[in-house]
């Protein structure tokens, strides 16, 4: 990935740093929708990058939440 985050190429690396753009497409959303969401992100300046396996964790929260009916 570039630092101006314009490669949208799924990380192969589970620790690997996430433009919006990928993280959007690694989660099958547009990246308005991942915006409104209180998904965990790194913020440097003005960039804003996500980790895959941070990203990991928070499906399986959110994921476990649905299951017992608190969503």
């Amino acid at each position: 990935m570039t630092i101006d985050g314009t490669t949208a190429k799924t990380p192969e690396k589970a620790g690997e740093i996430m433009s919006r753009k990928a993280t959007a497409q690694y989660l099958g959303l547009c990246v308005t929708t991942l915006d409104r969401l209180s998904v965990p992100k790194i913020r440097i300046g003005r960039w804003v990058m996500y980790t895959r396996d941070v990203l990991n964790k928070w499906i399986a929260r959110n994921t476990e939440k649905l299951k017992r009916g608190k969503a």
